[in-house]
């Protein structure tokens, strides 16, 4: 009878000749004659990995961790293993229980980074990145990855001195080449930043940073004025983005589906039933819901609001998504959300507004302190019937902007692919969107009895004291001289948005008409988009 280190040698024997089914045979065989033998179940959850078997490698792990809680190894494999599969939080606990073992396993300090990043815990990130640099100095992931966040968080000098010592290392590193692309946009050194961008398309085929590069370069030769060439990398980018969304995981329809759903229960319901009688009381105040169609300027005006100490906003967590995800019925067909809204009693709305705070409390932490919650996400500008049905008393905040500015500025941008940034691939298509989400605003504007007020981002431009003013009345609040450096302290943050760059500098008024440098594109959608240029006063 063979010993468990002539079992061991034969097993990995077959592993090295890749006869892995024979291989994982073995191991089951191994583990049935040792049944607590930590380092068997080991080899045979990196030969179930191998082998595809997610749920094998993952069932070996755990019934090796219950053996040997202390090894770094089980712990380190089954988070890797949980990260891979997007469970964030148990992979982050398991990393930082391999490093309370094993202080200097520096892959376990990049991967527990890069899940506080994904978590959008910067300043976490940033410390276990120094760590892993640390104890393998030179690392050139690490260096780049380090570079990003320090990005983000605004610290330019160390972001570029993290691209610097990067590219001395590897002069072709793509990634750190793009990190060094967009700090030399931001200084606007903007010859150096497009020729490191043609750089990255040259060396880099993988679509993902050929669609990154190419719309940052589009955006770069804008500011550089060579329109035709930036627009050709704009569509290059949203085409690589087109491709890559073909095989996503989730409904590219689902927005106009919702949209459809609400204009049904609009047209279904009487107008004295859209009003319920329900009130909650928060501090005496329902949450502000901050909307309007992407890049229209709620990022500026978030930060604006924030300068004030009584007011806390989300910083576009989706707590009324998060809601609305959790209801069966709103996942199926347009009807499911018109028979739900139909459906809704007393009872249920109060518990969806308790859910509602309780999202909100955990998102944000003690809420007591404050007066008022200004809910800022874009695009609940969908969801006001849902909203209103839920907070009818809610004030609703809506910002407005030239619609051939704002499309051209979705169709410009990099957006994370979900259903509802996959509406911007094309210039059509994000026209088509904005036609379709704010003739739905108008509908919610003329029949629902809301508490709303709209302001134009050109006015805010031109005349920041009097729209803020206007935007302070309508919340009640006290305007102050102060916010005037809202900019300043919007540096000190780390910002979700895509606008986190734009945001941070005084205002400037490049962005409004640039859609006149792109004019003969929207020449085929003028009539489209005449109705709501004449509403929202944009015509002249």
């Amino acid at each position: 009878m063979q010993n468990k280190q002539q079992i061991t040698k034969a097993g990995i024997t077959l592993v090295q000749q890749n006869r892995l089914a024979e291989a994982r045979s073995h191991f089951e065989a191994a583990c049935n004659q040792f049944p607590d033998d930590a380092e068997l179940l080991l080899y045979l959850s990196q030969i179930c990995a191998q082998l595809s078997d997610a749920t094998g490698a993952e069932t070996c792990l755990r019934k090796a961790r219950e053996i040997s809680a202390r090894d770094h190894r089980i712990s380190m494999q089954l988070a890797n293993l949980l990260l891979q599969t997007n469970r964030l939080d148990e992979a982050c606990r398991l990393y930082e229980e391999a490093l309370a073992n094993n202080p200097s396993d520096a892959d376990a300090h990049c991967n527990l980074a890069s899940i506080h990043a994904a978590l959008d815990q910067p300043d976490k990130a940033v410390h276990h990145y120094k760590k892993a640099l640390e104890i393998r100095p030179g690392h050139i992931d690490s260096l780049v990855n380090l570079g990003i966040i320090y990005e983000i968080l605004h610290k330019i000098d160390d972001a570029r001195n993290a691209a610097e010592q990067a590219l001395s290392l590897d002069p072709s590193h793509t990634f750190a080449m793009f990190l060094m692309a967009k700090i030399e946009r931001r200084a606007s050194n903007f010859e150096s930043a497009e020729n490191f961008l043609r750089k990255v398309l040259s060396h880099d085929k993988s679509p993902t940073m050929i669609a990154n590069a190419a719309m940052h370069l589009g955006a770069v030769l804008d500011r550089r004025g060579k329109y035709d060439e930036a627009f050709s990398f704009f569509t290059l980018g949203n085409d690589t983005l087109s491709k890559l969304a073909e095989n996503a995981p989730f409904d590219k329809q689902e927005c106009q589906k919702r949209i459809a759903g609400y204009r049904n229960w609009l047209n279904e319901q009487s107008p004295q039933k859209y009003i319920n009688a329900n009130r909650h009381n928060w501090c005496g105040k329902s949450p502000v819901f901050f909307v309007g169609f992407p890049r229209s300027g709620t990022t500026l005006v978030e930060q604006v609001l924030k300068q004030e100490e009584s007011l806390v906003t989300t910083n576009e967590t989706p707590l009324i998504q998060q809601l609305i995800n959790a209801i069966p019925e709103l996942k199926t067909h347009p009807y499911g959300l018109t028979r739900f809204l139909h459906a809704l009693d007393d009872a249920q709305t109060e518990q969806l507004r308790q859910e509602y705070w309780q999202k909100a409390k955990q998102a944000l932490g003690d809420l007591d302190r404050y007066t008022r919650l200004i809910d800022k996400l874009p695009l609940n500008i969908i969801e006001l019937g849902f909203i209103h049905k839920i907070f009818p008393d809610a004030h609703v905040l809506v910002a407005l902007r030239d619609p051939r500015d704002v499309c051209l500025s979705c169709f410009m941008q990099v957006f994370e692919l979900n259903p509802a940034m996959s509406n911007f691939l094309s210039l059509q298509s994000s026209i088509d969107f904005y036609t379709d989400v704010m003739d739905l605003w108008l509908e919610y504007r003329s029949t629902l009895p809301i508490k709303w007020h709209e302001y134009r981002y050109e006015d805010l431009v031109d005349d920041f004291e009097t729209t803020t003013r206007s935007i302070y009345d309508f919340l009640g609040l006290a305007w102050s001289g102060d916010i005037l450096n809202y900019h300043e302290s919007a540096s000190k943050h780390h910002i979700k948005s895509p606008s986190y760059q734009d945001v941070t500098k005084p205002l400037y008024n490049k962005a409004i008409g640039r859609w006149k440098n792109y004019s003969t594109h929207f020449d085929p959608y003028q009539s489209k988009l005449r109705p709501f240029l004449d509403e929202f006063d944009y015509s002249r």
